[in-house]
């Protein structure tokens, strides 16, 4: 069975800061870097508990975190166990953490490396799901990899 949870510190940090470990590669790929990942962005989501994990059969899979300020929120990472991946639950993960915080911003923003088309399909059709209008922009991380940066704008009322 598919679970998510918010965040909480003392209920589920041991599972988050195992994923957090199992992502560290992933992390640095994006162009974190990892010690200052720990230092400054790690504690900032758990201060504000806007953080999700996902669970299969109790199991902590995967996890997205955001980062709001300013009503714009950054969708910092979202990671999946690799023996995980491929079955829509990065996605699902990923749209009921855009619908929890639907209120607080006005935009979704976040890099996305071009070579992950599950990922760039998956924003893609959320921002049709939620009828947001979708400004991209494309630039080359450190390693020279094409990355696209994505907003999701939402449209006025």
């Amino acid at each position: 069975m598919i679970t998510i949870q918010q965040y909480k510190p003392f209920i589920n940090s041991l599972d988050f800061d195992f994923l957090v470990k199992k992502s560290a590669k992933e992390i640095i790929e994006h162009g974190f870097g990892y010690d200052a990942f720990l230092a400054h962005v790690l504690p900032e989501i758990k201060k504000t508990e806007r953080a999700f994990i996902l669970y299969e059969d109790g199991k902590p899979v995967g996890y997205e975190f955001m980062l709001i300020k300013y009503r714009k929120a950054n969708t910092c990472f979202t990671y999946l166990l690799p023996e995980y991946r491929g079955r829509g639950l990065g996605s699902f993960l990923r749209e009921f953490s855009f619908m929890h915080f639907w209120d607080e911003y006005d935009e979704i923003s976040g890099p996305i490396k071009l070579k992950n088309t599950a990922s760039i399909k998956s924003i893609e059709k959320i921002a049709k799901k939620l009828g947001l209008t979708i400004d991209k922009n494309y630039y080359l991380n450190q390693e020279g990899e094409k990355i696209e940066y994505t907003r999701l704008i939402k449209r006025p009322d």
